[in-house]
């Protein structure tokens, strides 16, 4: 095996690590507030939001499946943190919305997120940050590339 494929082989494994590092570490900071990981996604994804998104659009930018969706959204607004409205248009489908709860919520969770990155990456500098990013992001540009075709 080359030092190259050994080098890739690494990295993607240490990828793998970092992501599951990550994942706890979200997950036990987002537990603070009653949440799971999902329910954290879901209200951040609804406070960048400019318009209500329909549950089926939410479900498929959190990249898990209708159920997985459901059952988080159900919790969140059991606790009314935010608000599933049926679409006048199209009375199948249920637009999801932010109460100020929910907001205050999504507000906490950025400044979690801020935090966590804090910890998560010790004493990296921003500038070693945004090169790493500039490499990681056109080796997934070209990943997705080789997908296509």
């Amino acid at each position: 095996m080359s030092n190259e494929q050994t080098g890739r082989n690494s990295l993607f494994d240490l990828i793998g690590k970092m992501a599951r590092q990550r994942y706890l570490l979200g997950e036990r900071g987002f537990a603070r507030l009653g949440l799971n990981h999902t329910e954290a996604r879901i209200l951040t994804l609804l406070s960048n939001e400019q318009e209500a998104p329909t549950q089926d659009a939410l479900s498929s930018r959190l990249t898990v499946d209708r159920s997985n969706a459901g059952r988080a959204l159900k919790s969140l607004e059991q606790r009314q943190l935010v608000l599933r409205m049926k679409d006048c248009a199209d009375g199948r489908t249920s637009t999801v919305h932010l109460t100020e709860e929910g907001r205050k919520h999504a507000l906490h969770i950025q400044a979690m997120r801020v935090e966590m990155a804090h910890t998560f990456f010790g004493t990296l500098t921003d500038e070693q940050a945004d090169h790493i990013m500039k490499i990681l992001d056109g080796a997934m540009r070209s990943s997705a590339e080789e997908e296509s075709r």
